[in-house]
């Protein structure tokens, strides 16, 4: 979901670029739950960076702030600390936008603390 008191909401809507600021958070839930699965412990806090998007394609110009939006992110490949993900996000079953994100994990952080 877009917060409706983002500063990029008018009106009540959002570019609906935003929702690449979804799959990147997608894609951060997902190296951090493959970090977990790996090592079999909670690791510290890593601060990562979108890279790269590719491939990023709209349904629409905006999207309602506010209102529910589904993210997935699968992983298409990866050479820590770099992994590729391609993005669907969805409003009530309806494709509002899709594409291909690349990220950066970045280094655990000190103290587990970002």
């Amino acid at each position: 979901m877009i917060a409706t008191g983002h500063p990029l909401v008018v009106d009540g809507a959002a570019p609906a670029l935003l929702v690449i600021e979804l799959a990147a958070q997608a894609a951060a839930a997902m190296e951090a739950i493959g970090r977990r699965t790996v090592s079999g412990r909670d690791e510290s806090a890593r601060v990562g960076s979108l890279v790269r998007i590719r491939e990023a394609q709209f349904s629409q110009a905006f999207v309602p702030a506010g209102a529910p939006i589904v993210v997935t992110a699968d992983v298409l490949g990866s050479a820590p600390p770099l992994a590729i993900y391609a993005f669907r996000a969805a409003m009530n079953d309806v494709e509002v936008g899709r594409g291909v994100i690349s990220t950066h994990a970045g280094q655990a952080s000190a103290g587990g603390k970002s």
